[in-house]
């Protein structure tokens, strides 16, 4: 649905310096470039509901990410991903949530997808 000023409305959009670092620490330098293109936009212009796409209640890695949304990057259908959980400020106001950074389906011995990454900050 439009905002009144024309725009689809979006969510606001933090990060957590910590983790995000962290994230790019295990990440090769293609992976730093979309991850921080991506930061500076959705710092700057929020989350759009149309990018967004929910994460599975439980995977079939047997991740717990019910209530989370993703999305690719590069966008549509790159190989890097961000999950988001959705939050309440402490105005009542909604805004989306960085879990983490990283590679969507990893191939590496011991590599964890981004999805593991969230879930492990999500419910440990």
């Amino acid at each position: 649905m439009p905002s009144p000023s024309g725009r689809d409305a979006h969510f606001r959009v933090a990060f957590d310096d910590a983790t995000f670092a962290e994230d790019l620490d295990h990440n090769a330098p293609g992976g730093h470039t979309a991850a921080q293109n991506a930061r500076e936009e959705l710092s700057k212009d929020g989350l759009s509901p149309a990018t967004i796409n929910a994460c599975e209640a439980e995977g079939k890695d047997g991740t717990r990410l019910a209530g989370c949304a993703k999305i690719y990057l590069p966008a549509p259908s790159g190989p890097w991903g961000m999950v988001f959980e959705l939050r309440i400020d402490e105005s009542q106001r909604p805004y989306m949530a960085c879990l983490a950074f990283g590679l969507r389906h990893p191939t590496g011995p011991g590599a964890l997808s981004v999805y593991e990454v969230a879930d492990q900050r999500l419910n440990a």
